[in-house]
Protein backbone atom coordinates (compact mmCIF):
# COMPACT_ATOMS: atom_id res chain seq x y z
CA UNK A 1 0.00 0.00 0.00
CA UNK A 2 3.00 2.13 0.67
CA UNK A 3 4.44 1.66 -2.38
CA UNK A 4 1.15 2.52 -4.38
CA UNK A 5 0.76 5.74 -2.25
CA UNK A 6 4.32 6.49 -3.34
CA UNK A 7 3.61 6.07 -6.92
CA UNK A 8 0.02 8.19 -7.00
CA UNK A 9 1.82 10.96 -5.31
CA UNK A 10 5.03 10.86 -7.92
CA UNK A 11 2.24 10.69 -10.65
CA UNK A 12 -0.03 13.23 -9.62
CA UNK A 13 3.23 15.51 -9.25
CA UNK A 14 4.34 15.04 -12.61
CA UNK A 15 0.29 15.83 -14.04
CA UNK A 16 0.45 19.14 -11.78
CA UNK A 17 3.80 19.75 -13.37
CA UNK A 18 3.43 18.73 -16.94
CA UNK A 19 -0.15 19.38 -17.32
CA UNK A 20 -1.28 22.64 -15.44
CA UNK A 21 1.59 24.82 -16.22
CA UNK A 22 3.05 25.17 -19.35
CA UNK A 23 6.52 27.54 -19.87
CA UNK A 24 6.45 29.90 -22.75
CA UNK A 25 4.33 30.25 -25.38
CA UNK A 26 1.00 29.19 -25.00
CA UNK A 27 -1.98 28.75 -23.07
CA UNK A 28 -2.07 26.64 -19.29
CA UNK A 29 -4.06 23.37 -20.61
CA UNK A 30 -7.17 22.61 -18.55
CA UNK A 31 -7.01 21.31 -15.02
CA UNK A 32 -9.88 19.27 -16.05
CA UNK A 33 -7.01 17.05 -18.28
CA UNK A 34 -5.96 15.34 -14.89
CA UNK A 35 -9.08 15.05 -12.83
CA UNK A 36 -8.62 11.44 -10.92
CA UNK A 37 -4.77 11.87 -12.47
CA UNK A 38 -3.07 9.72 -10.19
CA UNK A 39 -5.81 7.01 -10.43
CA UNK A 40 -5.74 7.09 -14.06
CA UNK A 41 -2.10 6.53 -14.15
CA UNK A 42 -2.15 2.90 -12.74
CA UNK A 43 -5.49 2.03 -14.55
CA UNK A 44 -5.43 1.03 -18.13
CA UNK A 45 -9.35 0.90 -18.16
CA UNK A 46 -11.41 -1.92 -19.01
CA UNK A 47 -11.88 -4.43 -22.32
CA UNK A 48 -15.23 -3.88 -24.40
CA UNK A 49 -16.87 -3.84 -27.86
CA UNK A 50 -18.74 -1.49 -29.69
CA UNK A 51 -21.12 -2.25 -31.80
CA UNK A 52 -22.06 -0.63 -35.38
CA UNK A 53 -18.65 1.21 -35.69
CA UNK A 54 -17.25 3.48 -38.38
CA UNK A 55 -16.13 0.99 -41.27
CA UNK A 56 -12.09 1.37 -39.79
CA UNK A 57 -12.77 0.34 -36.71
CA UNK A 58 -14.89 -2.34 -37.36
CA UNK A 59 -12.13 -3.70 -39.93
CA UNK A 60 -9.36 -2.73 -37.24
CA UNK A 61 -9.30 -6.03 -35.59
CA UNK A 62 -9.62 -8.53 -38.15
CA UNK A 63 -6.93 -10.10 -39.87
CA UNK A 64 -8.90 -10.24 -43.37
CA UNK A 65 -10.31 -6.66 -43.45
CA UNK A 66 -13.80 -8.13 -43.83
CA UNK A 67 -16.57 -6.29 -41.35
CA UNK A 68 -17.66 -8.02 -38.44
CA UNK A 69 -20.11 -5.63 -36.81
CA UNK A 70 -18.51 -4.98 -34.12
CA UNK A 71 -14.80 -3.20 -32.60
CA UNK A 72 -13.32 -4.93 -29.92
CA UNK A 73 -10.89 -3.70 -27.44
CA UNK A 74 -8.96 -5.06 -23.96
CA UNK A 75 -8.12 -1.63 -22.60
CA UNK A 76 -9.55 2.17 -23.18
CA UNK A 77 -5.83 3.59 -22.16
CA UNK A 78 -7.48 6.02 -19.28
CA UNK A 79 -3.72 5.83 -18.43
CA UNK A 80 -1.92 7.22 -21.90
CA UNK A 81 -2.00 11.30 -23.13
CA UNK A 82 -2.53 11.95 -26.34
CA UNK A 83 -1.16 15.44 -27.99
CA UNK A 84 -2.47 16.31 -31.08
CA UNK A 85 -0.96 18.91 -32.95
CA UNK A 86 -3.28 20.54 -35.57
CA UNK A 87 -5.99 22.85 -35.00
CA UNK A 88 -8.04 23.67 -32.29
CA UNK A 89 -9.92 20.74 -31.04
CA UNK A 90 -14.05 21.48 -30.30
CA UNK A 91 -14.03 19.43 -27.38
CA UNK A 92 -17.76 19.50 -26.42
CA UNK A 93 -18.07 16.93 -29.42
CA UNK A 94 -19.91 14.38 -27.88
CA UNK A 95 -17.30 11.57 -28.88
CA UNK A 96 -14.61 13.07 -26.62
CA UNK A 97 -16.72 12.78 -23.57
CA UNK A 98 -14.73 15.55 -21.80
CA UNK A 99 -11.86 13.95 -21.67
CA UNK A 100 -10.13 16.83 -24.39
CA UNK A 101 -8.52 19.92 -23.59
CA UNK A 102 -6.97 22.82 -25.83
CA UNK A 103 -3.08 23.51 -24.80
CA UNK A 104 -0.92 26.15 -26.13
CA UNK A 105 -1.51 27.83 -29.33
CA UNK A 106 1.51 28.73 -31.37
CA UNK A 107 -0.43 30.44 -34.33
CA UNK A 108 -0.53 33.90 -33.42
CA UNK A 109 -4.09 33.85 -34.48
CA UNK A 110 -6.44 33.03 -32.05
CA UNK A 111 -9.31 35.03 -33.90
CA UNK A 112 -8.72 32.56 -36.97
CA UNK A 113 -11.89 30.31 -37.39
CA UNK A 114 -10.69 26.97 -36.48
CA UNK A 115 -10.97 23.95 -39.42
CA UNK A 116 -12.53 21.34 -37.01
CA UNK A 117 -11.23 18.66 -39.79
CA UNK A 118 -8.06 18.85 -38.25
CA UNK A 119 -7.88 19.27 -34.94
CA UNK A 120 -11.19 17.65 -33.53
CA UNK A 121 -11.46 15.08 -36.53
CA UNK A 122 -7.81 13.71 -36.21
CA UNK A 123 -8.96 13.77 -32.12
CA UNK A 124 -11.51 11.38 -32.66
CA UNK A 125 -9.70 9.35 -34.42
CA UNK A 126 -7.36 8.38 -31.86
CA UNK A 127 -9.70 8.79 -28.82
CA UNK A 128 -13.29 9.40 -29.62
CA UNK A 129 -15.81 6.95 -27.84
CA UNK A 130 -17.72 6.49 -31.58
CA UNK A 131 -14.78 7.43 -33.78
CA UNK A 132 -11.32 6.71 -32.03
CA UNK A 133 -9.68 3.51 -30.74
CA UNK A 134 -8.42 4.22 -27.55
CA UNK A 135 -12.06 5.41 -25.74
CA UNK A 136 -10.61 6.58 -22.60
CA UNK A 137 -7.25 8.59 -23.60
CA UNK A 138 -6.61 11.73 -22.19
CA UNK A 139 -6.26 14.17 -24.99
CA UNK A 140 -4.38 17.39 -25.02
CA UNK A 141 -4.94 19.88 -28.53
CA UNK A 142 -1.69 21.60 -29.45
CA UNK A 143 -2.76 24.45 -31.85
CA UNK A 144 0.11 24.66 -34.61
CA UNK A 145 -2.59 25.36 -37.87
CA UNK A 146 -4.87 27.89 -38.33
CA UNK A 147 -6.52 29.30 -41.35
CA UNK A 148 -5.30 26.51 -43.48
CA UNK A 149 -4.66 22.77 -43.76
CA UNK A 150 -1.28 23.66 -43.24
CA UNK A 151 1.45 25.29 -40.71
CA UNK A 152 5.01 26.68 -40.46
CA UNK A 153 8.14 25.17 -40.03
CA UNK A 154 8.10 27.37 -36.99
CA UNK A 155 4.97 26.43 -35.46
CA UNK A 156 5.49 22.88 -35.82
CA UNK A 157 8.89 22.70 -34.21
CA UNK A 158 7.28 24.78 -31.07
CA UNK A 159 4.37 22.36 -31.07
CA UNK A 160 6.77 19.73 -30.97
CA UNK A 161 9.21 20.87 -28.36
CA UNK A 162 6.41 22.01 -26.23
CA UNK A 163 5.76 18.44 -25.97
CA UNK A 164 8.91 16.93 -25.45
CA UNK A 165 8.95 19.26 -22.33
CA UNK A 166 5.70 19.11 -21.14
CA UNK A 167 4.09 15.77 -21.59
CA UNK A 168 2.03 13.48 -19.11
CA UNK A 169 4.07 10.25 -19.63
CA UNK A 170 3.82 7.33 -21.03
CA UNK A 171 2.36 9.57 -24.14
CA UNK A 172 1.86 9.76 -27.89
CA UNK A 173 2.12 12.75 -29.62
CA UNK A 174 0.43 12.52 -33.55
CA UNK A 175 0.30 15.33 -36.35
CA UNK A 176 -1.64 14.52 -40.08
CA UNK A 177 0.54 17.64 -41.25
CA UNK A 178 3.62 17.34 -43.26
CA UNK A 179 5.62 20.41 -44.43
CA UNK A 180 8.53 19.99 -47.20
CA UNK A 181 11.88 18.39 -45.86
CA UNK A 182 13.23 20.31 -43.07
CA UNK A 183 16.25 18.83 -40.62
CA UNK A 184 14.94 21.24 -38.06
CA UNK A 185 11.66 19.69 -38.25
CA UNK A 186 13.25 16.24 -37.97
CA UNK A 187 15.77 17.24 -35.11
CA UNK A 188 12.31 18.79 -33.35
CA UNK A 189 10.86 16.04 -33.54
CA UNK A 190 13.58 13.31 -32.83
CA UNK A 191 13.85 14.99 -29.61
CA UNK A 192 10.45 14.16 -28.72
CA UNK A 193 10.83 11.23 -29.58
CA UNK A 194 14.16 10.51 -27.00
CA UNK A 195 11.74 12.47 -24.31
CA UNK A 196 9.62 8.98 -24.46
CA UNK A 197 6.93 10.44 -26.44
CA UNK A 198 6.00 8.05 -29.36
CA UNK A 199 5.37 9.93 -32.33
CA UNK A 200 3.00 8.91 -35.00
CA UNK A 201 2.95 10.94 -37.97
CA UNK A 202 0.75 11.09 -41.81
CA UNK A 203 2.85 10.08 -44.58
CA UNK A 204 1.87 13.47 -46.29
CA UNK A 205 -0.45 13.90 -49.19
CA UNK A 206 0.06 13.73 -52.82
CA UNK A 207 -1.91 16.51 -53.77
CA UNK A 208 1.16 18.58 -55.45
CA UNK A 209 1.76 15.74 -57.56
CA UNK A 210 4.73 14.36 -55.75
CA UNK A 211 4.10 11.21 -54.03
CA UNK A 212 7.41 10.66 -52.48
CA UNK A 213 7.07 10.39 -48.83
CA UNK A 214 10.90 11.03 -48.31
CA UNK A 215 11.17 14.43 -49.13
CA UNK A 216 8.55 15.59 -46.18
CA UNK A 217 9.30 15.94 -42.77
CA UNK A 218 8.33 14.74 -39.67
CA UNK A 219 7.37 11.59 -41.80
CA UNK A 220 10.77 10.87 -43.74
CA UNK A 221 12.35 10.37 -39.88
CA UNK A 222 13.09 6.58 -39.25
CA UNK A 223 11.86 7.09 -35.73
CA UNK A 224 8.69 7.97 -36.04
CA UNK A 225 5.82 6.11 -37.10
CA UNK A 226 5.12 7.15 -40.25
CA UNK A 227 1.30 5.80 -42.03
CA UNK A 228 0.34 5.92 -45.11
CA UNK A 229 -3.56 6.19 -45.86
CA UNK A 230 -5.38 3.55 -47.74
CA UNK A 231 -9.08 3.16 -48.43
CA UNK A 232 -9.75 -0.52 -48.13
CA UNK A 233 -6.89 -2.48 -49.25
CA UNK A 234 -6.55 -0.28 -52.22
CA UNK A 235 -3.56 2.74 -51.92
CA UNK A 236 -5.49 5.69 -53.45
CA UNK A 237 -2.42 7.47 -55.15
CA UNK A 238 -4.26 10.96 -55.49
CA UNK A 239 -4.23 10.90 -51.62
CA UNK A 240 -1.12 9.84 -50.00
CA UNK A 241 2.82 9.57 -49.96
CA UNK A 242 4.41 6.47 -50.23
CA UNK A 243 8.26 5.18 -50.09
CA UNK A 244 10.54 3.18 -47.97
CA UNK A 245 10.05 5.36 -44.65
CA UNK A 246 6.42 4.59 -44.62
CA UNK A 247 5.76 1.40 -41.65
CA UNK A 248 2.47 0.49 -42.03
CA UNK A 249 -1.05 1.59 -43.82
CA UNK A 250 -4.61 2.11 -42.17
CA UNK A 251 -7.78 2.92 -43.67
CA UNK A 252 -9.86 6.34 -43.81
CA UNK A 253 -11.89 6.94 -40.51
CA UNK A 254 -14.59 8.38 -40.08
CA UNK A 255 -14.30 11.54 -37.63
CA UNK A 256 -16.24 13.85 -35.57
CA UNK A 257 -16.54 17.34 -36.35
CA UNK A 258 -18.37 20.41 -34.78
CA UNK A 259 -18.87 20.76 -31.53
CA UNK A 260 -21.84 18.64 -31.12
CA UNK A 261 -22.43 15.14 -32.19
CA UNK A 262 -22.06 15.47 -36.57
CA UNK A 263 -19.28 13.71 -38.36
CA UNK A 264 -17.69 13.45 -41.66
CA UNK A 265 -16.48 10.09 -43.51
CA UNK A 266 -14.43 9.66 -44.64
CA UNK A 267 -11.63 11.78 -43.63
CA UNK A 268 -7.82 11.12 -44.16
CA UNK A 269 -6.90 10.39 -40.25
CA UNK A 270 -5.23 7.29 -40.58
CA UNK A 271 -2.55 8.19 -38.78
CA UNK A 272 -5.18 9.08 -36.00
CA UNK A 273 -6.35 5.09 -35.56
CA UNK A 274 -2.29 4.37 -35.53
CA UNK A 275 -1.82 6.70 -32.79
CA UNK A 276 -4.97 5.23 -31.05
CA UNK A 277 -3.30 1.91 -31.56
CA UNK A 278 0.04 3.11 -30.03
CA UNK A 279 -1.93 4.44 -26.82
CA UNK A 280 -3.89 1.01 -26.07
CA UNK A 281 0.24 -0.85 -26.72
CA UNK A 282 1.27 1.92 -23.76
CA UNK A 283 -1.89 1.28 -21.88
CA UNK A 284 -0.81 -2.12 -20.91
CA UNK A 285 3.29 -1.81 -20.84
CA UNK A 286 3.43 1.95 -19.89
CA UNK A 287 7.61 1.63 -19.97
CA UNK A 288 8.06 0.74 -23.46
CA UNK A 289 9.97 3.38 -25.09
CA UNK A 290 9.01 4.59 -28.67
CA UNK A 291 11.14 2.18 -30.29
CA UNK A 292 9.70 -0.59 -28.50
CA UNK A 293 5.91 0.76 -29.75
CA UNK A 294 7.09 0.85 -33.09
CA UNK A 295 8.24 -2.36 -33.25
CA UNK A 296 5.10 -3.51 -31.79
CA UNK A 297 2.47 -1.72 -33.40
CA UNK A 298 4.56 -3.02 -37.31
CA UNK A 299 5.20 -6.48 -35.89
CA UNK A 300 1.28 -6.82 -35.00
CA UNK A 301 0.37 -5.38 -38.44
CA UNK A 302 -1.08 -7.96 -41.09
CA UNK A 303 0.73 -8.63 -43.83
CA UNK A 304 -0.37 -8.43 -48.14
CA UNK A 305 -4.15 -7.18 -47.70
CA UNK A 306 -2.66 -4.22 -49.73
CA UNK A 307 -3.95 -4.79 -53.51
CA UNK A 308 -1.64 -2.39 -54.92
CA UNK A 309 1.49 -2.05 -52.94
CA UNK A 310 3.82 0.79 -53.40
CA UNK A 311 7.23 0.15 -54.26
CA UNK A 312 9.47 0.62 -51.02
CA UNK A 313 6.82 0.51 -48.96
CA UNK A 314 5.68 -2.49 -46.78
CA UNK A 315 1.92 -4.29 -47.45
CA UNK A 316 1.65 -4.12 -43.44
CA UNK A 317 -2.21 -2.77 -42.52
CA UNK A 318 -2.64 -1.48 -38.93
CA UNK A 319 -4.50 -3.77 -36.61
CA UNK A 320 -5.45 -3.76 -33.12
CA UNK A 321 -5.28 -7.25 -31.03
CA UNK A 322 -3.83 -10.15 -31.02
Amino acid sequence: MRTRRRIQARALGALLFAGLVVSGTGAPVDAAITENAAVAALDPGSPGTQTDPPGALDVLDQRDLQPSGTFTWRTTARNVHAYVLGDKIATTHTTFGGRAVNGPDFTGDPQCKPFDNWGTGLASAVGGTRHGVAKEVRIVGVRVMACANTTTPQRLIQGLDWVAANAVKPAVAVLNVTLAADPAIDAAALRLIQTGVTLVTDSGSSASGDADSTKVSPARLPEAITVGRTWGGTIEPAITRTGPNVDLFAWFSTMAVGGGSDEYSPALNSAGLAAGAAALVLAEQPALTPVQVHQALVGNATQGLIRNPSQGAPNLMLHIGP
